[in-house]
């Protein structure tokens, strides 16, 4: 049996660019929209690294999509706050040097809350209401449809 190591070493200088943007409006009194979006590029620019076979240097951070995008809408009623958000990821490295790219995925997200008398909240999200099937950054797959509840006391 032959023993395997994996030695990672830093990168020396990495030049990143990128863009983002965020819009937030209140069309009426209790309806809130809500847009963001980022893009960004990066290229390692320095690599010398005595234990690596390969060079890094020109390729991108992993990890890292190029794009990220979301949209959502909101309603804040008297006692019940209702939320849907879309969001979208964009293609990723998963390996140093570049040769495996994990492709793009969207979710839809849902919030919903409601408030009892006394500071007393119930909420409930739904995340990836669709259930959508998507590998993460780390190669893994997504766990699906997704549940969370709550019980919260504000004062």
């Amino acid at each position: 049996m032959r023993n395997q190591f994996l030695m990672r070493d830093n990168v020396g200088d990495v030049v990143i660019k990128g863009l983002e943007s965020s819009i937030r409006w209140q069309p009426y009194k209790r309806w809130l929209v809500r847009v963001s979006a980022s893009t960004s590029t990066s290229k390692i620019v320095k690599f010398d690294s005595p234990i690596s076979a390969t060079s890094l240097k020109g390729k991108a951070i992993t990890e890292v999509p190029n794009y990220l995008a979301s949209a959502g809408i909101v309603y804040n009623g008297e006692r019940n706050t209702l939320g849907i958000t879309y969001s979208s990821v964009g293609e990723q490295w998963i390996d140093d040097v570049n040769t495996q790219k994990l492709p793009d995925y969207q979710t839809l997200d849902l919030h919903a809350e409601h408030s009892f008398p006394f500071g007393l909240k119930l909420w409930l999200d739904i995340q990836n209401l669709f259930d959508a099937q998507f590998l993460d950054k780390k190669g893994e797959q997504c766990p699906g449809r997704f549940f969370m509840a709550g019980l919260r006391f504000d004062f």
